[in-house]
């Protein structure tokens, strides 16, 4: 089983690090894409410097919520998706028991 996990992000550049640092143990062995949804705040720069590994779309205009994830969905390989806001803070590994 494989998990693609999608971040969409508009705006709050902080709060998107802020949620990588605290979530990035749960969900470092998932597909991780992050959309930055036309933010100006070269959000791609930053995360990329951070965690390599992650893959980044830089809208160049506002899609909204639905045209971000539909970005994603676009990328990813896995089994299962996980959307996850940026303002999200997962406290364990429950989403994959369910699963």
């Amino acid at each position: 089983m494989t998990i693609s996990t999608i971040i969409p992000v508009y705006k709050n550049k902080e709060m998107t690090l802020r949620n990588l640092r605290t979530n990035y143990p749960y969900i470092k062995d998932t597909q991780v894409i992050l959309i930055d949804d036309a933010s100006g705040e070269d959000v791609e720069r930053d995360i990329v410097k951070l965690y390599p590994e992650i893959v980044c779309i830089t809208n160049t205009k506002n899609l909204g919520f639905g045209g971000a994830v539909n970005k994603g969905l676009a990328k990813a390989t896995g089994d299962y998706i996980l959307l996850l806001n940026n303002d999200v803070v997962l406290r364990d590994t429950s989403y994959r028991k369910s699963l």
